[in-house]
């Protein structure tokens, strides 16, 4: 990590019983392209081995690219509340776009989501992350789904407008404007 050059995002780790707010802020240009776990991962906020982190009202916005997942958030073996925020331009390698996700399970709460490039999703979901997501949009998928989870993982999405279709509760499927 060079922060003489790039930024890498906001990092939250090692500390199980700690808690954070970040509320009312804007996120943006970060950079985790290195090949090394965390510099390659959570391009604007990363999260391992961390209590609880409350992100409300914001935007991000990322530019960059990721070597791995989690082009905008990476959250593993952590908890996160996402509320209320804007994701855009998020993008990365291997999968999550906007968020990947690990032994992880947040609430996702009234977001919305646009120009997202990914191969595996913009909400990838790996080793049992069950995230809840409800009331959120998403503008645009570049074509795939917008979550990916793998066969431990049980992403539940209520009342939620997506462009590609996935199971629950009050979704609607299709282009969110016209």
């Amino acid at each position: 990590s060079d922060a003489a050059v790039y930024w890498f995002g906001l990092r939250f780790k090692d500390n199980a019983a700690a808690s954070s707010l970040v509320e009312y802020c804007r996120l943006e240009d970060g950079y985790a392209t290195n090949v090394d776990e965390e510099d390659g991962r959570g391009g604007l906020v990363y999260l391992k081995d961390y209590g609880q982190l409350q992100l409300r009202s914001s935007i991000l916005t990322y530019e960059g690219g990721t070597v791995f997942a989690g082009g905008i958030i990476y959250c593993e073996n952590s908890g996160l509340e996402l509320m209320n925020s804007v994701l855009l331009d998020g993008m990365s390698i291997y999968g999550g776009a906007s968020i990947g996700l690990v032994a992880s399970s947040p609430v996702i709460r009234f977001c919305s989501w646009d120009n997202h490039y990914f191969t595996d999703g913009s909400i990838s979901c790996d080793q049992d992350s069950d995230p809840l997501i409800q009331g959120c949009i998403n503008f645009s998928s570049g074509g795939h789904d917008f979550v990916l989870a793998d066969g431990a993982s049980v992403p539940i999405v209520e009342y939620s407008h997506l462009l590609t279709a996935y199971p629950g509760e009050g979704n609607i499927q299709g282009p969110a404007y016209s």
